[in-house]
């Protein structure tokens, strides 16, 4: 039962951060250029919190449920899917309050967050120590106040109910989340994808991308894909065919990873296993993903969410350009690449 305290700070809480999503309508943040075009909307029955998570966590757990913590931010065309349609069919949110909290944090946000590990510091540099580079983004919490699960940028309706499943049964502590969406989704006939003409730019098995590092000195992409992947084949049969996407995928080496592949491979720092280890070691939980490094083999950026057309040619450019040396996460540089096209007269349609 909710203390007298914790009912309190719930509603001031809700106070201050009403008054924050106010003082965010202003066209940009102070100090930094970063556009805000409208306030989120959040579902009714998130939870009001004063974002004080240690206690968040504490109230989920005697509930016997788990705290995830949203982050979003205005006029994020993502989190508004996930809203809208996920999160907009009864079965969906009635599996997720059964078993869940839900609390949001904007990531250009002011408003004081108390952090799991106890540290005060507000929403923005929140996002910043926890790595929010994708939105939506959700940290999904144990009730000793560890990161159980990790989702970065959108999941289709069928793989986030997938999610919600693996972790309300606690999963994660039995197996991968990809066994356990396989296992989710065996129920499906596979369908075979086609990339058509690209096919002749990606190396298939066997793969040695230490070797291919080596010989042709450039960065790389790995892009990790499977049967039966909606999203894998609209990015293959639309965005990966787009004539700018194209224009950046030329100037990496390619790979393509069936995700349950026994093939061969030899990673970018020389450890040789099969293609189905490699997804696995390197914890990639959604299909697709592409896993970019640079020419010295380290991993620089990974695409591992729902993305349309304009952020997967930001992402790769963002790593040929080297802007991550520059830039304190990718959503300062995407937003300064928005405003020069915008600037040169190029108007940018996320949903494109």
């Amino acid at each position: 039962m909710r203390s007298a305290r914790s009912i309190v700070l719930a509603v001031l809480g809700a106070l201050v951060m009403a008054f924050a999503v106010q003082a965010q309508e202003a066209d940009t943040v102070a100090g930094e250029h970063v556009t805000m075009p409208a306030p989120a909307y959040h579902p009714e029955w998130f939870k009001s919190s004063f974002l004080d998570l240690p206690e968040d966590i504490e109230e989920a757990a005697g509930q016997g449920k788990r705290l995830i913590v949203y982050f979003y931010q205005h006029g994020c065309p993502y989190c508004k899917k996930l809203i809208e349609h996920n999160l907009g069919q009864p079965e969906v949110v009635a599996y997720t309050r059964e078993h869940f909290e839900v609390v949001a944090i904007n990531i250009y946000g002011s408003v004081e967050v108390t952090d799991p590990e106890g540290e005060v510091l507000d929403e923005r540099d929140f996002a910043k120590k926890v790595q929010v580079h994708f939105t939506p983004t959700m940290l999904v919490y144990n009730k000793d106040r560890e990161v159980v699960f990790r989702m970065n940028g959108y999941y289709n309706v069928n793989k986030f109910s997938a999610m919600l499943a693996y972790l309300a049964e606690k999963q994660e502590t039995k197996m991968k989340f990809l066994d356990y969406l396989a296992a989710y989704q065996s129920t499906r006939k596979p369908q075979a994808l086609d990339i058509g003409p690209l096919a002749s730019v990606f190396m298939t098995a066997p793969f040695d991308l230490q070797e291919t590092l080596r010989t042709e000195a450039r960065p790389l992409a790995v892009y990790v894909q499977e049967q039966d992947c909606t999203s894998c084949k609209e990015l293959n049969e639309d965005i990966l065919q787009r004539p700018q996407t194209r224009k950046f995928l030329e100037q990496f080496s390619l790979a393509m990873v069936d995700v349950h592949s026994d093939a061969s491979i030899v990673s970018p720092r020389g450890k040789k296993s099969t293609a189905r280890q490699w997804v696995r070691d390197n914890r990639i939980q959604f299909i697709p993903t592409l896993v970019l490094y640079d020419t010295s083999g380290r991993e620089v950026f990974r695409v591992d969410g729902y993305v349309k057309s304009y952020h997967l040619q930001s992402a790769l450019d963002y790593v040929l350009t080297e802007s991550y040396k520059r830039y304190t996460g990718f959503q300062r540089f995407l937003q300064d690449r928005t405003d020069r096209l915008e600037a040169q007269g190029v108007h940018i349609d996320l949903m494109d």
